[in-house]
């Protein structure tokens, strides 16, 4: 059984590396759909930095949080929800 087996089927660890420095975040579907939602035309950047500190390993939190202040949350968020889900194609017939 994989770790992300033993999570729930649809959570994942997701490892980006920044200036060499690793980050895994534990990913779950409630994590991501709770992104989504909290997600509104005048809010992005905190729902994204919510989304990045909640789901990262609790050591690794300060330098994340160094990276976020810097202006990153949002990039970063778009490469998790990248490493996150499948990719798939998706075709509308006529």
């Amino acid at each position: 059984m994989t770790k992300a087996e033993k999570k729930g089927p649809l959570s994942k660890t997701v490892t980006l590396d920044i200036n060499d420095q690793e980050l895994n975040f534990n990913v779950s579907l409630a994590h991501y759909n709770r992104f989504v939602n909290s997600v509104t035309a005048d809010d992005k950047v905190s729902p994204a930095s919510n989304f990045l500190t909640g789901t990262v390993e609790p050591e690794q939190k300060p330098f994340l949080t160094d990276v976020i202040n810097q202006g990153y949350a949002m990039e970063l968020a778009a490469a998790l929800i990248e490493g996150y889900r499948p990719r798939m194609t998706i075709t509308v017939k006529k």
